[in-house]
């Protein structure tokens, strides 16, 4: 977000600015209206702004650009408050612009879990705007339809309760420790997808490693382009099987965890007040270990992945027969950080839960 404003002189945060004037003088309240994480430091702080938005009905309005999409602090952000939002049976808080073109967004196909997350929601089109004057009258009356569909979602949201999604199923659903259950096989699988990575990373580095060296090879003995070529396509060919499997698992990862993120949200609040005996307790806490065994795990593993991923940008350059198998491989990465970002979520709220119950 930053970079896009620079880019931009200005202009994003000069209308997140008029969103926020034209609001206050259509209602007379200030609006709360987080367009970045900007004067926000990550971890608890962060999460405290998001259940204050929540409870204060303001807003989170992602801009969202090809850029926002490659950002992982941004998607983190993003993916943290719709999971939270979504839980609070208000997700209407959550309205994107789109400010850029932004073909993730615009496919059908899309297999970027954010992009998809926008297409779910009934985002603001400012593709053409921002090459709009600022004073023109079709700019400011873009900006005033905004500022009014907020105050209509601030009017709708205030007059619903603020519930898990949970308590929305009927007296005939399952309680909250049969949806534990049916979590567990989700949890499971999601072990399955992290020790799948765990076996690949170190496979990707080797092959990273020899064919960096066969590179340096190749320039040492004089080969130039061509033999820089024939390894590049070398490399192509070693990546292809692996590239694909990361691809599939990290996006069968991001997907269903953050499709699962409200309801296990919403079943670690109340497990602790349905659990009666000790057994009961005890899976309740087996549950928890779980979760946070896998959390822990992607954790560790995120760190690797970071690393992974500037160095695919970097390869990316070198030639062309490499993109299709590093653009896999960013997509895939990116997938299981976003994955992983849900799971720390459930993890922190775990912590919070049994602080509560103590």
């Amino acid at each position: 977000m930053h970079r896009d404003d620079e880019l931009e002189g200005g202009r994003i945060r000069r209308l997140a600015k008029a969103i926020q004037n034209e609001y206050e003088l259509l209602t007379g309240d200030r609006l709360n209206l987080f367009v970045d994480n900007e004067n926000i430091e990550w971890g608890n702080e962060w999460r405290g702004v998001i259940d204050s938005a929540l409870l204060q009905t303001a807003f989170f309005v992602p801009l969202i650009t090809p850029l926002y999409l490659r950002s992982e602090q941004c998607r983190r952000e993003f993916v943290e408050f719709v999971g939270r939002a979504s839980s609070a049976n208000a997700r209407e808080l959550v309205l994107p612009i789109i400010y850029a073109e932004t073909p993730a967004v615009t496919d059908p196909d899309t297999q970027d879990e954010v992009a998809r997350i926008v297409q779910q929601i009934q985002w603001e089109d400012w593709r053409k705007l921002r090459l709009a004057e600022e004073s023109s009258p079709e700019y400011r009356s873009a900006v005033n339809k905004v500022a009014n569909r907020l105050v209509a979602i601030a009017a709708e949201v205030a007059e619903r309760p603020v519930e898990p999604l949970i308590d929305e199923a009927g007296d005939d659903s399952p309680g909250s420790l049969d949806q534990m259950a049916i979590a567990e096989h989700n949890i499971f699988r999601w072990a399955e997808i992290m020790a799948d990575l765990g076996k690949d990373l170190p496979d990707l580095a080797n092959i990273a490693r020899d064919h960096l060296a066969k590179l340096k090879e190749s320039d040492r003995r004089g080969g130039g382009m061509r033999g820089r070529l024939v390894v590049m396509n070398e490399f192509a060919n070693a990546l292809s099987g692996i590239s694909e499997r990361v691809l599939e698992n990290g996006l069968a990862f991001s997907r269903s965890a953050i499709e699962a993120d409200p309801g296990i949200q919403a079943i670690i609040r109340m497990i602790h007040g349905e659990a009666e005996s000790d057994e009961e307790r005890e899976q309740v806490e087996q549950f928890y270990r779980q979760i946070e065994e896998v959390s822990e795990t992607g954790t560790a593993a995120v760190v690797s992945l970071r690393d992974l991923i500037q160095n695919i940008d970097n390869v990316q350059s070198l030639a062309r027969v490499v993109k299709t198998p590093m653009r896999q491989l960013r997509k895939g990465l990116t997938g299981v950080i976003d994955g992983v970002t849900v799971l720390n979520g459930w993890s922190r709220l775990i912590d919070e839960v049994r602080g509560a119950a103590s």
